[in-house]
């Protein structure tokens, strides 16, 4: 089946496959928006705080593809495959990488929350247009590909996606 879906039709499969999880297993009925993306936010932050860290291509391309379908809900923008992997392009040149920032939450915590980029993008946006405060916005970089991991319930269930 995935062989017959667009890369976007893929992102998609997968942030519905997130809801589903949090509904089903976790009893969490979010959706594609700022409650979504603080429930995300706490469940990488659960998995650091026991240590149970997946860095697999799997979770992170699950987790990714929500995060990002969060971002072009609530602030537009789409998909598109970069020089650097698949992100989200808003006003222009300004892109950030939900893949990767899931990559980051993982391994580095708190201090690079996936909730940290989803509230920033205003400021991202301001700072881009000339129209904000610099010292608001943060830089956004790519982090390298997720290397395999343990395998959590997420990975398991299996991405459709996957980053070149």
């Amino acid at each position: 089946m995935s062989e017959n879906l667009s890369p976007e039709e893929m992102i998609r499969a997968n942030a519905e496959m997130v809801l589903a999880v949090a509904r089903n297993e976790f009893q969490q009925d979010i959706g594609f928006d700022a409650a979504g993306v603080r429930w995300l936010d706490g469940y990488i932050q659960g998995l650091v705080d026991k240590g149970e860290v997946d860095t697999s291509e799997t979770l992170c391309d699950n987790l990714g593809s929500f995060l990002g379908t969060c971002i072009i809900e609530a602030y537009g923008g789409r998909w598109q495959d970069t020089e650097h992997g698949w992100a989200i392009v808003l006003d222009g040149d300004l892109a950030v990488f939900p893949f990767n920032k899931v990559l980051k939450h993982l391994t580095e915590g708190a201090e690079d929350s996936v909730l940290s980029l989803f509230n920033g993008i205003p400021a991202l946006r301001a700072h881009a247009s000339g129209t904000g405060d610099a010292t608001a916005a943060a830089i956004i970089e790519p982090a390298e590909p997720p290397q395999s991991g343990s395998q959590s319930l997420m990975s398991r269930i299996g991405g459709l996606f996957r980053r070149r």
